[in-house]
């Protein structure tokens, strides 16, 4: 420990245990693995042992901040906020002996579980309102992640056309609802790139929702016949004129979702070639 406070200053030292031995007792093991999920969710990070007493906290860092609880909790509060304000962590493997013929613990199960449960209610909230907005917003490590993802030097400008095009095809597929469901297992398995398709997909915003549905109308009605609804401008895509043939909309959004995929593909591999040399 005292090799890495030399080594890292300014940093928050944690002694991370190995709580899979079988002298561990289960409720210590399932309490760090409870605590592990929530650090992950509230801050983005990943810690094998958030429970752990054995730290060395970076003073400065941590007496700028007025604590809000005062007891166990307090070991979840510190590390959570000192995370927000991008403190480095540094994990040090120690040993832990569980099997002591007596072992003291001040830890109130019923109380202190309650008020452990109350604070990771709070900062799970205001990671959603606050936290993950910031990072995403202001240049924060979600920001270089999404970034660093979309880039992928090593990745070649075809599979990022290809992401782009089949963003753009979930995006106006006819399975409102479900299509990043569908969309994102498939990127996974077909390897592509998921932030790049995930902006693709977006296509489908509430603005641009009328302008797919009267192209998709447009796209079907060669398709369908007499039975088409003849829709001359966007203002006559009322509902009923939508429910009246949903065949129309169907064949067409699906005409135009291959459509746009692969002119999205054609047209981002062109800029790709030329624009990834800068």
């Amino acid at each position: 420990m005292r090799a890495a406070i030399a080594a890292n200053p300014g940093a928050m030292i944690m002694g991370a245990r190995d709580m899979s031995g079988s002298d561990v007792p289960g409720k210590s093991s399932f309490g760090n693995r409870f605590s592990n999920f929530w650090f992950r969710v509230e801050t983005g990070w990943k810690l094998d042992d958030t429970q752990t007493g054995f730290r060395a906290y970076p003073l400065k860092a941590a007496c700028s901040m007025r604590a809000w609880t005062k007891r166990f909790e307090y070991e979840i509060e510190v590390i959570v906020r000192l995370a927000w304000r991008d403190v480095p962590f540094v994990q040090v493997p120690v040993s832990v002996r569980y099997d002591f013929a007596e072992r003291v613990s001040h830890f109130r199960p019923g109380r202190d579980f309650f008020r452990i449960s109350m604070l990771n209610s709070v900062l799970v909230t205001l990671a959603f309102l606050w936290h993950w907005p910031k990072q995403l917003f202001t240049g924060g490590r979600l920001w270089q992640k999404l970034k660093a993802e979309a880039v992928r030097p090593e990745e070649s400008s075809l599979r990022k056309a290809l992401s782009i095009g089949f963003g753009l095809f979930m995006g106006i597929v006819p399975i409102w609802g479900f299509q990043l469901a569908v969309g994102i297992p498939l990127a996974f398995l077909l390897k592509l790139n998921r932030v790049l398709f995930v902006a693709a997909a977006n296509i489908s915003i509430p603005p641009m929702i009328p302008l797919i549905l009267y192209g998709s109308y447009l796209a079907g009605a060669p398709l369908v016949g007499d039975d088409r609804v003849r829709i001359t401008s966007i203002s006559e895509l009322t509902l009923e004129a939508i429910h009246w043939n949903m065949m129309q909309y169907m064949v067409g959004a699906m005409v135009l979702a291959v459509a746009a995929g692969l002119m999205g593909a054609v047209v981002s591999f062109g800029v790709l070639r030329i624009g990834r040399g800068k």
